[in-house]
């Protein structure tokens, strides 16, 4: 983020900047950097911009067409969306789509005071700085997958091991559960078996232990719809709490 600063600032130097990354999933962008006369402003990166409320305006434009957009004079030029000014008054306004390999994952956006600040060598300049930004996110997000699948496959190797070398119930089933929560970042793993003769679910273990199921405990499969699918089926199933 240091030398993308720097790089900003010396090619375009904006009066105004931002660099934020858009999370599909909630539809909202998390500012990475914003910069305001040369100076970044410190307690802006984490902050986090819904979309949906308000649309984002013409960053929110940029982000969901995918399209660089080049606004001249913010005061008389026709802009594609309602746009609200706040803080200092701009002029120019120079917005580009950060692209991965098949989705936006964000944007760059630069701001002068003054009126056509900017023209299409500015706007090919920063599309070719996105593109090499993009690539370094993508690849950092890719190598962070990574590592994240290899603690995983250690978490699972280390439990597998302690399972399949043990004969003691209880310490098989504390493993697991140990093993799930830290893994799925879960607070709470109960692990049941399916009495089959009398279609019930039988508490085995509720990790954890204080405020939990003792075991034995049994539930009507007719109760749990979403546990049935996930016995006949064979299959995972994610459920929300919010879920009808």
């Amino acid at each position: 983020l240091a030398r993308l600063y720097e790089q900003i600032q010396r090619l375009f130097t904006p009066d105004a900047a931002v660099v934020a990354l858009y999370d599909a999933e909630d539809d909202d962008l998390r500012l990475t950097l914003a910069m305001e006369d040369g100076r970044i402003i410190s307690h802006m990166p984490g902050v986090r911009v819904s979309l949906s409320s308000r649309g984002g305006g013409l960053t929110g434009w940029v982000i969901r067409s995918g399209q660089s957009l080049l606004v001249g004079d913010l005061l008389t030029d026709p802009l594609p969306v309602p746009t609200e000014m706040r803080g200092r008054p701009m002029r120019t306004w120079l917005g580009v789509p950060l692209m991965g390999r098949d989705r936006v994952i964000g944007a760059i956006v630069v701001q002068s005071a003054r009126s056509h600040a900017y023209d299409d060598d500015h706007r090919r300049l920063l599309e070719s700085l996105a593109g090499q930004v993009a690539i370094a996110l993508e690849n950092a997000r890719l190598y962070q997958e990574a590592q994240q699948r290899l603690t995983e496959l250690h978490s699972l190797f280390d439990a597998s091991a302690v399972i399949s070398g043990s004969l003691d119930m209880e310490r098989v089933l504390n493993s697991s559960a140990q093993q799930m929560t830290e893994l799925l970042g879960f607070e709470r793993c109960v692990i049941s078996t399916w009495d089959r003769a009398r279609d019930l679910l039988v508490t085995q273990l509720d990790c954890p232990l204080e405020g939990g199921d003792p075991p034995g405990k049994v539930y009507r499969l007719d109760d749990y719809p979403a546990s049935r699918r996930v016995l006949q089926h064979r299959q995972p199933i994610a459920v929300q709490v919010a879920d009808p």
